[in-house]
């Protein structure tokens, strides 16, 4: 039995190994993402949309634009340049950064300043933000996911300092989500609602002594 299971293990490794690399995220160098975020119906809040060189070698960039959308029920309502991870396009740290009338479920971003100081050189490792979006939830909102997708098209790019667009072999953007929770309010603790049921027979207590 021994002696049967070693033969079969010079061609049954390569197989396993060649299914944990296709079951594996596969992130080219440069890798958009949001941050996740937690919110409940008629909730509004902020997630970034970040831009992380996950490769060597540095890479610069120039300019950006992008289609974001989000799923029925949240409404973008605004975009700015205070990202958790440092907005670096522009010598002043906000660029020229632009978008589409808000509020809408699809907003392009962009930043297509191509002038000197705002060409960036991105480091391996190093994430910087491409714009801090502004949400509202829909009070009658379904809960559950809600899908942030970057729309294909000519205007999702990103461009390299030499002009042309980052191939996508070296260019990955990532679909996010977030969570909406139900809300539950708050839920008065045992001991305070034995207290509020004991008050309340008082008061009906001494409500009828008066009334005899």
């Amino acid at each position: 039995m021994r002696h049967a299971i070693r033969s079969l293990l010079p061609s049954f490794l390569p197989a396993l190994l060649g299914l944990i690399l296709a079951a594996a995220p596969c992130h080219a160098g440069l890798v958009v993402t949001t941050t996740p975020v937690s919110a409940t119906p008629g909730s509004t809040g902020y997630f970034d949309v970040r831009l992380t060189n996950d490769s060597a070698p540095a890479r610069t960039l120039a300019a950006f634009s992008l289609d974001l959308q989000v799923s029925a029920g949240v409404l973008i309502t605004s975009v700015d340049a205070s990202t958790s991870s440092p907005y670096v396009f522009g010598a002043d740290g906000t660029g020229t950064l632009t978008f589409d009338a808000l509020p809408a479920s699809t907003v392009n971003i962009s930043d297509l300043d191509l002038s000197a100081d705002g060409f960036v050189t991105l480091a391996a490792g190093q994430t910087v933000g491409l714009g801090r979006v502004g949400y509202q939830i829909a009070a009658n909102a379904p809960t559950g996911p809600v899908t942030i997708s970057f729309v294909n098209g000519p205007v999702t790019l990103l461009l390299s300092a030499s002009g042309p667009p980052y191939p996508d072999s070296v260019l990955t953007i990532t679909p996010g989500s977030f969570e909406v929770a139900p809300d539950t309010g708050a839920v008065p603790e045992p001991s305070s609602a034995l207290m509020l049921l004991g008050g309340l027979g008082l008061v009906a207590s001494v409500a009828r002594r008066r009334m005899i």
